[in-house]
């Protein structure tokens, strides 16, 4: 929220994140209409949901979102907008805000802590209160301030409005708290339990603006009448006096995107600097990108002049609702990469550590293949021995140059690079160069987005492509023991180690491993020599389960075929198909029969490398069950031997969250699909 005034003109923080964030300077007429004009009027009364925003006695800004059957909100007169909807009347910061304005401390419970709260304790009000009924009217132009986001989450439509409330009131509720001195029975009645009412408020709309339907996840919602109860409430005990509402008006919006784009930054102690940080308890920072959009930032010039921000936000499934009030900063360049890296309007200029050049490219799968590149290294670090990369590393690779196409306000045939960044960080399949030799990576990758698919139709004849390397990285605790140099010296017998690594993959999960299993094996069969001609049993140092479609088992064979002694660690669990049908067709089914010939020799040829192969099924708990902390059906040693085992995972989604699941009490790091 932010005080906003001459329209419809530009005003100055809105010139300034024009100039901050490179925009076009308007020198044309704010889109914003004055009014409440009839096109907008219609749309608002087919919409279910209205956003609202209003100022607290304090000046603090609080959101909610009210709705009900359409038209529950609707022109009543020219330029007058009518609300009439159920809402909860007990803990609703807005409706508090705009009928109540009760003291922190009346009715309620006590105000203490951070700014951040699912509930407005200052909103309480009991069974017995004398605002039921009772209509609070105001002069035109001296009623509080409100702004509101009309918006239909399945047809996407979306309007903004502002104004001053001109009249409402409370009537009835469907969940009474009766007082002491009533007649009912609240004795099953909990003191944080609320109640609901019919809200009609009569709203003066000064300005409006349409918004196009960008970043509003579409669900199908329908009226339900709410039961509140309060789960959490944290105020501060400091009051910002009320900022000057002269010539202004307030601005409500909506932010949406994928699930976890607003993210809890901070959530602990205080260190008594920040003004919300409050009576030194507790510190809650939240952050979302400011995805690619019109360019009026609007929004984004508000908080630039009055960094003040209220949030609503709703789980649609439950009704459950999240209040929050607090400072803003706005963050762009540098500063927004530190904390939001991969946004297109917040990523900083990097200098890279090395140029990639793709050299060679290898189809393993229809949609598999390993990319060779030539990497370039400024003079300074071509000197040094030490190998740019350790084995199990990551390459952050930046594709904008040759992928991004600029600012678009729209684009419909491909949205999602209206906010990408087109950088990309991908698995170093090989294992780190020795010293002195010519730097050559490899990356095994399957055809997914822009940027594999450049990779995979760049003609190699032509003209080179040169991608900048921004960086390597990677956590160091994903390497496994060994992993993390090429040729291992067998280790001292008090030092060998006897820990299994168990690696679980899913497809191209396998790549981490890819360039460390050289290292791992090497180590293993020192221990090997080490231990001739005694009767100890030692317990094999790695053991793979690989789930893998069966179109991608060329993967498998040229994988066990680079690197010895891998296949004999590693099951191999074969989930698809293999491409076969049910129709009558006899070319489908002369089709779906050469598949399952080729599925049959890939396996066969898979075993005779040395690996067990599972098919027709996914990884399942009781592979990794078996005694002595063998997965796979394998046996590594005495169950004496194998005391002790930790577990790499780099897998989709599904395949982790089980892993996670099954895995609790154990040693174990992972990889997101994600990253």
């Amino acid at each position: 929220m932010a005080l906003l005034g001459n329209r419809p003109g530009w005003h100055p923080g809105e010139v300034a994140m024009h100039k901050l964030l490179n925009g076009p300077q308007y020198a044309g007429r704010n889109p914003t209409t004055p009014g409440f004009a009839g096109g907008y009027a219609a749309r608002v009364a087919e919409n279910a949901l209205l956003g609202v925003g209003a100022l607290d006695r304090w000046g603090r800004p609080w959101a909610t979102v009210w709705g009900g059957e359409a038209p529950f909100a609707d022109a009543v007169a020219p330029n007058v907008l009518g609300v009439r909807t159920q809402a909860d009347v007990s803990f609703d910061p807005v409706l508090d805000a705009l009928l109540f304005q009760r003291d922190d401390n009346e009715g309620g419970h006590s105000g203490d802590g951070s700014g951040g709260s699912n509930s407005n304790s200052n909103s309480r009000r009991d069974g017995n209160d004398d605002s039921d009924g009772r209509l609070r009217r105001f002069d035109a132009g001296t009623g509080p301030l409100w702004a509101g986001m009309s918006i239909d989450l399945d047809t996407q439509d979306r309007v903004k409005l502002a104004g001053r409330l001109l009249g409402g009131t409370v009537l009835g509720d469907h969940d009474r708290r009766t007082s002491s001195h009533g007649d009912g029975d609240d004795s099953n009645k909990t003191e944080d339990e609320g109640r609901t009412g019919e809200v009609q408020l009569v709203l003066i709309v000064d300005e409006t603006l349409g918004n196009c339907p960008k970043y509003v996840n579409r669900k199908a919602v329908r009226p339900h009448t709410p039961h509140p109860r309060l789960l959490y409430t944290r105020l501060s005990r400091r009051c910002h006096k009320p900022p000057s509402t002269s010539s202004a008006t307030m601005d409500a919006n909506h932010r949406g995107g994928p699930v976890g784009f607003l993210r809890v930054e901070r959530n602990g102690p205080s260190d008594g600097d920040d003004d919300n940080d409050h009576d030194g308890k507790t510190a809650i920072t939240l952050v979302y990108p400011e995805y690619s959009g019109n360019r009026l930032y609007q929004t984004l010039g508000n908080l630039y002049l009055q960094p003040r921000i209220g949030l609503a936000v709703p789980d649609v499934a439950t009704g459950d609702v999240l209040y929050a009030t607090g400072r803003t900063e706005v963050l762009v360049g540098a500063a927004a990469a530190a904390v939001l890296p991969h946004i297109a309007a917040t990523t900083a200029t990097a200098v890279p550590v090395a140029v990639a050049v793709l050299a060679g490219r290898q189809i393993l799968t229809p949609t598999v293949a390993r990319f060779t590149w030539r990497v370039q290294l400024p003079a300074a670090a071509a000197v040094t021995a030490a190998a740019p990369w350790t084995a199990g590393q990551y390459a952050m690779l930046d594709f904008g140059a040759a992928l991004d196409k600029g600012w678009s306000h729209m684009r419909d045939d491909d949205p999602q690079s209206l906010n990408d960044d087109f950088v990309r960080t991908f698995t170093v399949s090989s294992p780190p160069p020795l010293a002195g030799a010519v730097v050559t990576m490899e990356m095994t990758l399957r055809r997914h987005g822009p940027a594999t698919g450049l990779l995979w139709r760049h003609d190699l004849r032509g003209p080179p492509l040169a991608i900048p390397v921004l960086a390597f990285g990677g956590d160091a605790s994903f390497r496994l023991p060994a992993g993390g140099q090429a040729t291992p010296p067998p280790p001292p017998e008090a030092d060998r180690n006897t820990e299994t690594s168990v690696f679980v993959a899913g497809g191209v999960g396998i790549t981490p491993l890819l360039a460390q299993a050289a290292a791992v094996l090497a180590s293993a069969n020192a221990d090997a020599d080490a231990d001739a001609g005694t009767d100890e049993a030692q317990p094999r140092l790695l053991w793979v389960l690989w789930s893998l479609r069966a179109e991608d088992l060329p993967l498998a064979v040229d994988s066990f075929g680079r690197i010895p002694g891998l296949a004999r660690c590693t099951t191999v669990f074969v989930t698809s198909s293999g491409g076969g049908s049910s129709s009558s067709s006899s070319t489908t089914a002369r089709k779906g029969t050469q598949n399952q010939q080729k599925r049959r020799t890939l396996i066969d040829e898979v075993q005779q490398m040395g690996a067990t192969v599972v098919d027709g099924r996914r990884i399942q708990k009781q592979d990794l069950e078996v005694p002595g902390g063998t997965p796979g059906g394998g046996t590594v040693g005495t169950a004496a031997a194998a005391t002790k085992r930790k577990v790499y995972v780099c897998a989709p989604p599904a395949l982790l969250q089980n892993l996670q699941a099954w895995l609790v009490g154990e040693q174990v790091v992972w990889e997101s699909f994600a990253f």
